[in-house]
Formats: structure tokens, sequence, C-alpha cells
């Protein structure tokens, strides 16, 4: 199996670049696609035959949602979709400046009745490469979302973001240090752990053969728990799939999706899925605004002929 798995987040949102491709660009890439390949959700990686592509969409911005529809009606195309629980028709807090509306549980549902599958990105898209404190503020439930304020993160952030998406691989290593770096330099706390939230912890930890969290993972857990519990309450959706937020992860994250029962889960290294990849650390290609059709068709078929070169 060799399966690419495109990954996209913002799709129309005017005046921007940032992590953002245009209508016209995404209408055409969709429309390529579709004439060579079957669109598919990530849930489908392994059971779908035939030559298949598969399109994620990270974050659940409210720009992309007409696009979304309209794709499914032209090309019969689906996807996954992969929200935040706690932030859904909010702003995404974690772009900093570059803070965006995301989408609301209607047109959450909207995007699940067309055929698209709805994944699991965490509760309030924390860094899951690192112990997540179990408690940090005041105490809340597990469904209910961080206390209102920006996120604050380092400018360079966004630069690096952006060389992620053109880094070759000699790069890569050098720029999710730099990532690294940027996500350490936010200030706010990431996650609140309440009583229940603990308990949700505590039962995953069960599930994955310990008798109790071990320091600093319980954070992990409740957000994965946190996240399915508000998917199953407000849309009826038990996720199959996972994505790293920031493309990032860590033993615990990955030991916890895998024992949550989680068909597949992807990161942001570049690369196009195939049986030799752990299926809970799949690689994706990231589309980005300057790629257009040459871009993708560059990034589908060239470069992944020069990786294998090296």
């Amino acid at each position: 199996m060799r399966t690419p798995i495109l990954c996209y987040h913002k799709v129309g949102e005017p005046h921007e670049r940032f992590l953002n491709v245009s209508v016209r660009d995404f209408r055409r890439q969709v429309a390529f696609l579709a004439r060579r390949y079957r669109l598919i959700p990530l849930r489908d990686l392994y059971a779908a035959e035939g030559r298949c592509v598969v399109l994620t969409f990270d974050d659940a911005y409210v720009c992309s949602t007409e696009p979304l529809l309209q794709a499914a009606k032209d090309h019969d195309a689906t996807g996954t979709v992969f929200p935040v629980t706690a932030f859904v028709g909010d702003m995404s807090r974690w772009d900093g400046e570059n803070a965006r509306q995301l989408a609301d549980w209607d047109s959450l549902t909207r995007l699940r009745d067309a055929g698209y599958e709805i994944g699991n990105h965490t509760h309030t898209h924390a860094d899951l490469s690192a112990p997540i404190p179990s408690v940090c503020g005041s105490e809340r439930t597990a469904g209910e979302r961080p206390a209102p304020g920006p996120v604050m993160l380092s400018p360079s952030k966004h630069d690096v973001a952006d060389r992620l998406a053109r880094a070759d691989s000699r790069e890569r290593a050098a720029t999710e240090s730099m990532l690294r770096q940027a996500q350490h330099d936010e200030t706010g706390c990431r996650h609140d752990m309440s009583g229940a939230q603990r308990e949700t912890a505590r039962s995953a930890a069960e599930e994955m053969g310990f008798d109790e969290p071990r320091d600093g993972e319980s954070g992990i857990w409740a957000e994965i728990a946190a996240a399915e519990e508000e998917l199953v309450r407000c849309i009826g959706v038990r996720p199959k799939t996972f994505a790293y937020p920031f493309g990032r992860y860590g033993e615990v994250a990955v030991r916890a999706v895998r024992a949550r029962g989680y068909l597949a889960a992807v990161t942001v290294r570049f690369g196009i899925a195939g049986d030799r990849h752990d299926p809970h650390i799949l690689p994706r290609i990231l589309i980005s605004y300057s790629d257009g059709l040459a871009g993708l068709l560059y990034k589908l078929y060239i470069r992944p002929l020069l990786q294998g070169r090296r």
C-alpha cells in the first residue's frame, strides 16, 4: 500500500496565506485528484481498494465548510476533519495573531452528513510531545472549554510552520527543533484537569495496562478522552482516527492513541503512507498556499522520488 494523505488547514480564508489555500486552487486540486483517485477519509485507509488519496483537514476552520461540501457534491469527495473540541465555534487561539474562526457543531454535523469523517484532534490543541500538567489554573469539567483569552504563541512559530511546509528532509530536523522551541515559548495554561478528567485519565490508564496515570501522563490521556466525550455528546460520533496537534507526538501519546483503539493517527512529517509505516505515526503531505496544482503534482510525484534517492 502507498497512499498519499494530504493535509489541509484553511480553505478560502480571505486575504490569508498562513495555513490556507484558495478556493480556486482547492477546486482544481480536488478535480485533478478525483479523475485519478478515490478521495477517502482516513478511517478507510486500510480497507479501501484501488488508487486512493486521503484528504484531511486540521482544526476545522469555518471557511473550509462550504468548499468541502461542494467537493462532496461535485466529485463525491470525502475526507477527515479534525476539530478541537474545546474551541468548536470559537477562534483558533493556538494560531496567536493568526487566529481565525472555527466551525461550530452545526457545520460539523453538515460535514458528517455529507460523508466526511470527524476525527480527534484533542480537546485544547495541546502539544502531546511533552508532559501536560494535571492541574493548571481553575478546575473545570471534561466538556468545558478553557477560560477566555488568547493563547500567546511566539511569533517565530508561524515562520517555522511555513518553513516546515517547504523543508526537504535535511532541513526538517532543524525546523522541527525550532518548532519545539517556539511551542515552549507559549504562555498561559494549556490544560486544566478537574476531578472528572482525572477519573477519565485513570480509566484510560487501566485500558493501557497501568494501575494509575504516571506523573505528567494524565493530561495527555485526558486531552484525548475529553475530545472523544465531546464528539459523542455533541454530534454522536465516536472518533476512529487521530491527528497530533502541531504534528507533534511523544511515546505516551502514541501509546494512548493505540490503546484507545484508533485505526490510524497522522503527523505532519512529509511522506506517502505505506505498509512500512506505523499506523499511529503516519506521514502526510502538507498543502500550502503557494502550491497550486503544480505544487501538488511536485509533492505527489517528484519529491518522493528525490527523497528515495538519498
